[in-house]
């Protein structure tokens, strides 16, 4: 990017916090009549006229007024931008933690209360439930060759499947079933039991079809990637989408995450938070919106990671500390949770 001298910083800086508290487009006396630039209206106007020469401004309108762009925001997070002290969010955000909870539901917590505080689209990709161990299988008898498979992991999620067979079993039958597997599974990896399910020539067949049919369920929740969306509301927000078109592909592209999952992907191999503005996330739902994201650890190993999302207008100072505490936050609660 250009070097901008003094003068064009101050504009370029002072013209920005103002778009972002306002929304609109700012003019040179809109700087110079609240005493943000000690310079007259015409020396403004030149500087912004060479800021929009140089991509970091442009006129939606034929009004005097500019916006920042994309490379105009780029420079003032990156060189201008005072982040606000983090201290303050420490404690609450700390006690609103519950260290009873289930990791995933901790997880959850700190999303929905990060969307909360930020007033944004509060965005987590949750553990792998492979990292929490199997616990328990129960498989109940539904009837019409249907088995209800109930898989629980060790940090208290519980997942459901209806499984479907060839034939009926009987209860007694599953009751066996599920006795076995869950004999196994304190000291045996899911490949294991599945070995150990070939070699039981006492059983049904149709017992241990149903019985590889959960642990091929579980195999796939603990490799599976998870995610939870909270404040989804805020997407609403016209500085994001204006028309139905554009709503709803953002909407879309958030909710099934699957872009999205990639993009804070590639953020969990860094070290504190992330910033994708605009077009840079390369993500065609993502282009008018900033993405902030942080990763969290377990045991010194980063397991997640926190997100917001927002307009590009969205207060920086503010959202990226607040994103990097509630990513501390959630690391240490999950810690103490398993001590």
């Amino acid at each position: 990017m250009t070097q901008l001298n003094n003068r064009a910083q101050e504009v370029l800086q002072r013209l920005i916090e103002e778009f972002i508290r306002c929304g609109t487009p700012v003019g040179s006396k809109a700087l110079t009549s609240c005493g943000a630039i000690n310079a007259s209206s015409a020396t403004v106007r030149n500087v912004m006229s060479k800021l929009e020469t140089m991509g970091y401004l442009m006129s939606p309108h034929t009004s005097a007024g500019r916006i920042p762009t994309e490379d105009g925001l780029r420079l003032f997070v990156d060189t201008m931008l005072s982040v606000r002290n983090a201290e303050q969010w420490q404690v609450p955000i700390q006690n609103q933690l519950d260290l009873s909870m289930p990791t995933q539901q901790l997880c959850r917590s700190a999303s929905d209360m990060l969307a909360e505080l930020t007033q944004l689209t509060g965005f987590v990709v949750l553990p792998k439930a492979g990292a929490a161990k199997l616990m328990q299988i129960e498989l109940v008898a539904l009837g019409a060759g249907r088995v209800l498979a109930v898989l629980v992991s060790e940090d208290g999620s519980v997942h459901n499947r209806i499984l479907q067979l060839n034939q009926e079993l009987t209860p007694e039958c599953l009751r066996r079933m599920t006795q076995q597997l869950n004999q196994l599974l304190p000291n045996h990896s899911l490949n294991e039991i599945q070995s150990h399910l070939n070699q039981w020539l006492d059983v049904e067949e149709a017992a241990i079809a149903v019985g590889q049919q959960a642990l091929a369920l579980a195999d796939q929740q603990q490799s599976s990637k998870r995610w939870h969306v909270a404040g989804e509301e805020h997407l609403l927000d016209p500085a994001i989408a204006s028309d139905i078109t554009q709503i709803r592909s953002v909407f879309d592209g958030v909710l099934q995450a699957g872009d999205l999952l990639t993009l804070i992907d590639s953020c969990l191999d860094s070290d504190g938070v992330q910033l994708f503005i605009g077009k840079e996330s390369g993500i065609d739902f993502l282009s008018s919106c900033s993405v902030v994201s942080s990763p969290y650890q377990v045991d010194g190993e980063v397991v997640g990671a926190l997100a917001v999302i927002g307009p590009m207008r969205m207060d920086y100072s503010k959202v990226i500390p607040m994103v990097d505490v509630t990513a501390k936050m959630l690391s240490m609660a999950l810690n103490k949770g398993q001590g």
